[in-house]
């Protein structure tokens, strides 16, 4: 019979502080063991330490033969020695509860959907002040999140809301003064346009929201940039 497949396989250990944003921590690389029961142990080991330890995590397995990299995350071995004999701060937060909405978060969904229907409503405005454009949406995250997940603490996620709309004008410099005249009607804060060698740019606020109108010179179309502010559910939550 053949050698245990495990010996040629690379096992990387993840953690984070959700399911679904996890970062690699540490390998078992079964090319260093020649002993199938220790590297099965070890296995065994180190997911039991970091159930203990209340970290979520999850286990990649990846080819390893002989022409495969060495990984660049720390050995099991050394990785133990860090944090378990030694104590250091992982800089992951342990999940010991388990998922609670914060407070002020059903407050925070309600005001991105408010907050991605105003600048919805507002780019459409804006990209069709010009007479005969042609616009496509061409991203519209929505709410969504900035930055790393946390089941943790989701008081601490951030979300914001962003789009980016592509304006196909009959004429741009006519577009950009519509857009302009349209913005500031609706009460955004329009500055001056900013022109340098390649590109003009007309930035306008509203409620901590922004648009950007940008311009390259050697396009026949331009882009409308809507974000709105990062937001947290502490934002929301009562005193």
């Amino acid at each position: 019979m053949g050698e245990p497949y495990e010996f040629s396989r690379i096992f990387r250990f993840r953690i984070g502080e959700a399911e679904e944003d996890v970062v690699p921590a540490f390998v078992i690389d079964g090319r260093d063991y020649t002993d199938i029961e220790k590297l099965r142990n070890d296995l065994r080991a180190a997911r039991d330490a970091l159930d203990q330890m209340h970290l979520i995590n999850d286990r990649e397995t990846l080819s390893g033969g002989p022409d495969a990299p060495r990984a660049i995350q720390p050995s099991w071995a050394q990785w133990r020695e860090q944090h378990i004999v030694l104590a250091e701060p992982t800089g992951i937060r342990p999940a010991t509860e388990p998922w609670t909405e914060p407070l002020g978060w059903i407050e925070m969904d309600l005001w991105l959907t408010e907050s991605h229907s105003f600048l919805q409503y507002h780019l459409t405005r804006a990209a069709g002040a010009g007479a005969g454009s042609l616009i496509s949406l061409l991203s519209d995250r929505g709410p969504a999140r900035v930055g790393r997940a946390s089941s943790v603490a989701p008081g601490d996620e951030r979300y914001r809301v962003d789009s980016v709309v592509l304006v196909v004008p009959q004429a741009i410099p006519q577009a950009l003064k519509a857009l302009t005249r349209e913005l500031s009607a609706a009460g955004w804060d329009v500055g001056e346009p900013v022109t340098g060698t390649d590109a003009t740019v007309i930035s306008a606020t509203s409620k901590g929201h922004r648009i950007d109108a940008v311009w390259a010179h050697n396009e026949t179309a331009f882009m409308l940039l809507g974000k709105s502010p990062v937001v947290s559910a502490t934002d929301f939550a009562a005193p």
